[in-house]
């Protein structure tokens, strides 16, 4: 299972997933790959690596949402698993939610795990973070 979401960062023309700081001129970088030695990244997880880098030496700095049409609402993707896709609705149309099959899991916030063909329109949306 895997986030579809959230920031990103360009370094050195590689992008990486990326994490705020108690500093806010420094971001964490993480990579799945495994990094050539010496490049400054510490193993975190068995799977993981991180580095800390300045925003001075990052080229693009952005928020990532990916964004789909199911049974005729607009929902952001959380997670992915196979062929089956985390969809969430904040749109406000609870009539809507609960006729397309989705579960009220906080007020106005509705979700449900969908098959990956039965979505429409998925696209990538960014938004830039600095």
């Amino acid at each position: 299972m895997r986030s579809v979401g959230g920031a990103r960062a360009v370094v050195d023309g590689e992008t990486y997933e990326a994490h705020a700081t108690a500093d806010p001129t420094v971001i964490s970088i993480v990579t799945r790959r495994v990094p050539a030695p010496g490049s400054g990244f510490t193993q975190v997880t068995p799977t993981s690596w991180r580095k800390r880098v300045r925003l001075d030496d990052v080229s693009d700095y952005y928020a990532v949402e990916l964004r789909c049409r199911y049974r005729g609402l607009d929902c952001v993707v959380g997670r992915e698993n196979g062929d089956r896709v985390e969809i969430y609705y904040q749109a406000g149309n609870a009539f809507a939610a609960r006729d397309a099959g989705l579960t009220e899991v906080d007020r106005g916030v509705w979700k449900a795990w969908v098959g990956r063909s039965d979505v429409e329109d998925s696209r990538e949306v960014r938004r830039a973070l600095r």
